[in-house]
């Protein structure tokens, strides 16, 4: 699992008319009724959560419209982004979170990607183009191309760094060397919480959720924290993940009675907690 502690972010906002004489831009938006079909292709891709189509699609309930494209050959594209879209002409402005995306093992974005991103952006009368990345190196190879500003332009939807490794846990092949990561204390407490009686379930559904819910609700106004989206925009993404095998409900009872309850949802290669609220 990845661990960021710090995403620089970079407004993109240089002209974006392509040389008289050169084609028109190689980036194509992807048909709406295609997109579970690319979730599974960017599973098979280093591409991070945040740029798949079932993590992006529940937030329109947010007022964001993600757009997503590819750039290459039709047949076999070489790269693919979503696009946070905020507003509306004149005053439209996209948010890139951790892409684009290269679809070649190990290959990085083509320069004329970029720059082709940057026409289409401009075309579609977008003022700018924000990118966020754990990879500075990734932001240098964006910046390369002239008229980036490491600044954070749109501070409202931002991309929230894990600061701490502590909740970071290594993926193995099996539970038990799995379990074996985890700090030796919370093990403790795993065997502990097993020999009471508590017991533990897994769901893929989204009324797991919504029966769990007033779980959430309790722990937020007895810890006094604000649940940042609605219901209706996780059960959203559990329907659209669930079918990926990209989402679980995690929950712990004890004598018939929920106590425990935790949202994850997993890109290619990392499995991220959404919610987690206890009794």
């Amino acid at each position: 699992m990845s661990l960021v502690a710090q995403i620089p972010e970079m407004e993109l906002d240089a002209p974006l008319v392509r040389p008289a004489g050169t084609t028109g831009p190689a980036w194509f938006e992807i048909r709406h009724q295609d997109l579970p079909h690319w979730d599974e292709l960017l599973l098979a891709s280093d591409a991070w959560l945040y740029q798949y189509s079932f993590w992006n699609e529940p937030l329109r309930a947010l007022g964001l419209t993600p757009r997503y494209l590819a750039w290459g050959p039709r047949s076999r594209p070489l790269a693919y982004v979503c696009i946070l879209t905020v507003g509306f002409r004149p005053a439209k402005i996209g948010l890139v979170f951790r892409g684009p995306v290269g679809l070649q093992a190990g290959a990085e974005i083509p320069e004329a990607a970029i720059t082709e991103l940057m026409d289409w952006a401009r075309a579609q009368g977008y003022m700018f183009l924000r990118f966020t990345h754990p990879d500075a190196e990734v932001l240098r190879h964006i910046a390369s191309r002239g008229g980036a500003r490491d600044i954070d332009a749109f501070p409202y939807f931002q991309d929230y760094p894990i600061q701490s490794s502590d909740f970071v846990v290594a993926q193995c092949d099996s539970e038990e060397d799995t379990l074996a990561g985890f700090d030796r204390e919370v093990r403790r407490k795993l065997r502990r919480a097993g020999e009471l009686g508590y017991e533990f379930r897994s769901d893929d559904c989204p009324a797991a959720l919504a029966e769990q819910w007033h779980l959430y609700q309790e722990c937020s106004r007895r810890k006094g924290f604000r649940l940042e989206r609605p219901l209706s925009v996780y059960l959203e993404m559990l329907r659209r993940a669930c079918p990926h095998n990209c989402a679980r409900v995690y929950s712990v009872h004890m004598d018939g009675k929920v106590v425990g309850s935790a949202m994850t949802v997993r890109d290619g290669a990392s499995a991220h907690c959404l919610l987690a609220a206890f009794a």
